[in-house]
């Protein structure tokens, strides 16, 4: 139900209002064409839903990432998805009757592939369903989805945590990896070189590393985390985004390419190596980038 003050106070005021001045009064009219754009793709996924426009669009800003162009992502941000999960966090029992009946069945393939047993996946679902729904601290975690992506993947993504979790405290525990510097691996003996290079470099990698890790996407990370981390086999991934495998085998390809690439170009601005230097320096990240991507991954878990 539009407001009946929006006339006088335009869309991209109220938004530019919640990003404390990361858009100004030139980007407004591209800005209210978005946000217009926006709430008509939502309003028409869900026409019965009676959400004032102020309270989406402020809803939309608060999620905006801190250090994106706002234009840009306005112009890929979910705004149906977000609609419903601001719905959702509201507590509108209709919005809470779509999440159950047409959402949380979707995971159930997902949950499926790590436990198939009936009563796994009903504790699943409830485990989803309590940690999404219920505001134990106001908002409820549902809130927490930003609308980059579809909500169903985000949705699959939690429910495969969830399930990792429980069957995680029924007895399946991870192997412990010690917190330490990403080159501190064994080699073989004599090499004196790529022994230098490991104890020069190793902390400056592990930066270097880190940051090229938090260049890819939220997808790519979490695609990276439950095949390194959590052991999940592509077939298993592929349920999660309703993917073959050989599609999740390249989406992981593709992410350690781009790994490799990145932190050699951290490495080659930071440090004047001459090119034998950096290409020994990187055969010693590309023969344990599986360990180093599961060990950084491990520590930033949350």
């Amino acid at each position: 139900m539009p407001d009946a003050r929006l006339p006088q106070l335009p869309l991209a005021k109220i938004f530019a209002a919640k990003l404390r001045g990361t858009v100004g009064p030139s980007d407004w009219p591209q800005l209210d064409e978005l946000l217009r754009a926006a709430l008509q793709q939502a309003r028409a996924a869900w026409p019965t839903f009676v959400l004032p426009d102020r309270q989406f669009i402020e809803y939309l800003a608060e999620r905006m990432p801190p250090s994106a162009n706002p234009l840009q992502s306005l112009r890929t941000v979910q705004s149906a998805d977000l609609y419903l999960c601001c719905e959702c966090a509201a507590g509108n029992p209709e919005a809470l009757s779509i999440f159950e009946t047409k959402l949380l069945p979707q995971v159930v393939q997902a949950i499926a592939s790590i436990n198939s047993e009936g009563s796994f996946v009903a504790e699943v679902q409830q485990q989803v369903r309590r940690k999404l729904l219920v505001a134990e601290e106001a908002p409820p975690r549902i809130a927490e989805y930003a609308g980059f992506g579809p909500l169903v993947h985000w949705l699959r993504a939690v429910a495969v945590r969830t399930a990792l979790n429980l069957r995680r405290s029924q007895g399946r525990q991870d192997i412990p990896v010690a917190d330490e510097s990403l080159l501190n691996f064994p080699q073989s003996a004599g090499d004196l070189e790529l022994d230098y290079l490991k104890t020069r470099y190793r902390k400056d990698f592990t930066q270097a590393f880190g940051e090229s890790l938090s260049l890819l996407s939220s997808e790519e990370r979490n695609v990276l985390r439950l095949h390194f981390v959590e052991g999940l086999t592509l077939t298993q991934i592929g349920a999660v985004y309703q993917a073959d495998k050989s599609t999740i085998s390249r989406w992981i390809s593709r992410a350690r390419k781009s790994l490799l690439e990145h932190t050699r170009e951290g490495l080659s601005k930071k440090f004047s190596l001459d090119s034998r230097e950096l290409d020994s320096l990187m055969f010693l990240v590309q023969s344990q980038l599986d360990v180093s991507i599961s060990t950084l991954l491990r520590r930033t878990r949350a």
